[in-house]
């Protein structure tokens, strides 16, 4: 900004700012206003004229509030221009253009993503700044991720090209790559990724082509850095030995295969998750395969025509994290019948069972087999994910079944969360416990509210509020008790602050409990997120920033 023009636009609102407002005019009717005063003909004449002059000075009024608007429109105006000016002054002492090149390659490669639907990260980071391009193309590791089909970038789906494959490799080096082919219409894979196949460390695929499998085949053997795996078929199951032979493949996601028409080094996995309707006969089959899985996680399934014949007890001593999900068909995994209640599992210590309420005809079924399941093992479940809408009271029965229990992240329906509460705190079966999610689910009061706000007259409400004073003895109870509860968060699907769940403001109770130290929040995405998303099948055994580091 010049000299001049900042002259210009101090003169501009130094001059022409006081304004005289024109007083009432004065008539003879004003004694008389707001009476039923009938005036005389020739009386009209004169009131006619008393209009016509408050109308003249209505549109005095109206012209210097026009112009004052525009004075002050002017001085947004200049006010943004100013911030603007002040910002890019700024950014000559920001610390990160002191930076070295060798160090702001390295927050370049721990801040780039290895997802796909951040193909583009590099081109962005390109497009800041010459140095910043100069050490974004010196920076290999940032092109090492390869998409090649449909992906998001923004809001906008684009195409990863073969081109631009190719251009990707060149500038990745010999860094380990992060593959993608996610478009199940993709026939050809270009040639020099084939050829890069040593190079490959994770790897998601979805397959629609015989002739995109006639390509792996060519990879067979030669993948000696593969860690990561998800495989999803838009055509007929086939067999696949393509992955046999992959000396460091830890984690693999199965998608709409059988696993016996695809061949995986099992015995090494330490991370499995089947999605697809799996039969709970087929659960025992996977954990014999896999001696040291740490994680397993499925989407339940049924069959009609699947038996089981009852055998000895199978122990499983790596399972640490078990995940059923599905609708509510995992409840068929703990049927009497099925192979999952003669499995043992000592080194369990996470448990998550969702069923996102779909299909709420079918029944649930009990959950006493899990219970026993975990008495039997004589495992140390530390953290509980339950996710029911279908089956509750049980579960909080049975939470005496988990003494050493610190983390419990549960949906309830909102009418069984007052006695949830009221029988953690007169039992008190979770001695231990330290972090409470609670997600609301059921028919709230205030999504009724706000789903009619525009009805008038407004008929009474049928849902329910969540009851306040349950949750301030629990809170309380527990902040006086030898282990105090140190989180808790409440949520639903509308993310509702404590006034929109509970019908009233928040009582002086809850901040004086945040003021000794305990986090008691209300509305968390975290929190309704986790329980929309987790019936949901994961599409990649990753979440991944730079350099493979999980988040």
């Amino acid at each position: 900004m010049s000299a001049h023009e900042q002259d210009r636009s101090l003169d501009l609102f130094q001059s022409d700012i006081s304004i005289t407002l024109p007083a009432l005019p004065g008539t003879h009717w004003s004694e008389t206003l707001g009476n039923q005063v009938i005036p005389q003909t020739s009386q009209a004449t004169e009131i006619k004229d008393a209009i016509n002059g408050i109308e003249l000075a209505l549109a005095d009024v109206e012209r210097y509030k026009n112009h004052v608007q525009h004075k002050l429109d002017q001085l947004d105006l200049h006010r943004a221009k100013l911030a603007a000016f002040a910002f890019e002054h700024k950014s000559f002492v920001a610390p990160i253009r002191s930076l070295p090149n060798d160090l702001l390659s390295e927050i370049f490669e721990w801040s780039c993503p290895l997802l796909h639907k951040v193909h583009d990260f590099p081109v962005t980071l390109a497009l800041v700044s010459r140095r910043w391009k100069a050490v974004a193309l010196a920076t290999p590791a940032i092109w090492a991720n390869i998409t090649i089909g449909g992906y998001y970038a923004g809001r906008r789906l684009r195409k990863g090209s073969g081109l631009q494959c190719k251009m990707w490799l060149n500038r990745s080096a010999h860094k380990p790559l992060s593959v993608s082919i996610i478009d199940p219409q993709h026939k050809d894979v270009p040639e020099q990724l084939i050829s890069e196949c040593t190079r490959w460390e994770y790897f998601h695929c979805s397959i629609g082509s015989s002739k995109l499998i006639q390509q792996f085949c060519r990879i067979q053997g030669h993948l000696p850095l593969l860690r990561s795996l998800v495989l999803q078929a838009e055509i007929g199951v086939v067999d696949l030995e393509v992955f046999e032979i992959a000396p460091q493949l830890r984690e693999v996601v199965i998608r709409s295969w059988r696993h016996e028409r695809l061949k995986l080094p099992y015995h090494q996995l330490t991370r499995l998750c089947v999605v697809h309707g799996l039969p709970p006969a087929k659960w025992v089959e996977y954990l014999r395969l896999c001696p040291n899985l740490i994680t397993f996680e499925a989407e339940m399934g049924s069959s009609a025509t699947t038996t089981f014949s009852p055998g000895p007890y199978f122990t499983h001593g790596c399972l640490r994290v078990l995940k059923l999900y599905g609708g509510a068909l995992y409840c068929r995994a703990w049927d009497e019948h099925s192979p999952m209640v003669r499995v043992v599992l000592p080194a369990l210590q996470i448990l998550d069972l969702h069923d996102d309420g779909t299909m709420g005809y079918s029944h649930v079924g009990s959950t006493q087999p899990a219970v026993d399941m975990v008495s039997r093992s004589g495992c140390v479940i530390t953290t509980l994910r339950w996710s029911s809408q279908i089956e509750q009271d049980p579960i909080i029965d049975h939470l005496h079944a988990f003494p050493h229990l610190r983390n419990l992240d549960i949906s309830l329906d909102v009418g069984w969360i007052p006695p949830f509460l009221e029988r953690l705190t007169s039992q008190n079966p979770c001695a231990s416990l330290e972090t409470l999610d609670i997600f609301v689910a059921g028919k709230l009061a205030f999504h009724e509210k706000k789903a009619r706000a525009s009805q008038h007259p407004q008929p009474p409400l049928s849902g329910s509020w969540l009851d306040s004073q349950a949750l301030v003895i629990f809170l309380q109870a527990r902040r006086a008790g030898p282990h105090c509860l140190r989180r808790i968060r409440i949520s639903d699907s509308q993310c509702g602050s404590f006034e929109e769940l509970c019908g009233h403001p928040e009582p002086p109770e809850i901040q004086t409990l945040r003021d000794e130290g305990m986090v008691v929040a209300f509305g968390l995405k975290e929190v309704s997120k986790e329980h929309w998303d987790r019936g949901r099948p994961y599409t990649s055994c990753r979440k991944f920033t730079g350099r493979g580091v999980k988040v």
